[in-house]
C-alpha cells in the first residue's frame, strides 16, 4: 500500500482509524507509538473501553518500554 493511501485511511482528524485484527493491529500500533529516541520520562497511557483496546494498550506500552520510559 503506498504511503499516502495508508495515511489517508488510518489517519483521521480524531487520530488512527481502523477495524482491530485488520487495519490495527499490535505490530502497527507499536510502529506508531514507539517513540523517538529523545522520548524519556513517565508517560500515563489511557484507553477507551472497546475491548480491543487492552490489546492495543499493550502494544504502545511496549513501544515506550522499549525506550526506558516508566508507564503508568
Amino acid at each position: 500500500m503506498q504511503t499516502t493511501k495508508f495515511q489517508k485511511r488510518l489517519f483521521g482528524t480524531n487520530g488512527v482509524r481502523g477495524v482491530v485484527g485488520k487495519d490495527l493491529t499490535p505490530g502497527l500500533v507499536l510502529t506508531i507509538e514507539k517513540p523517538g529516541d529523545d522520548a524519556n520520562g513517565t508517560h500515563c497511557v489511557g484507553r477507551d473501553t472497546r475491548t480491543s483496546g487492552e490489546t492495543l494498550i499493550k502494544a504502545v506500552k511496549a513501544g515506550l518500554l522499549s525506550k526506558g520510559c516508566d508507564v503508568v
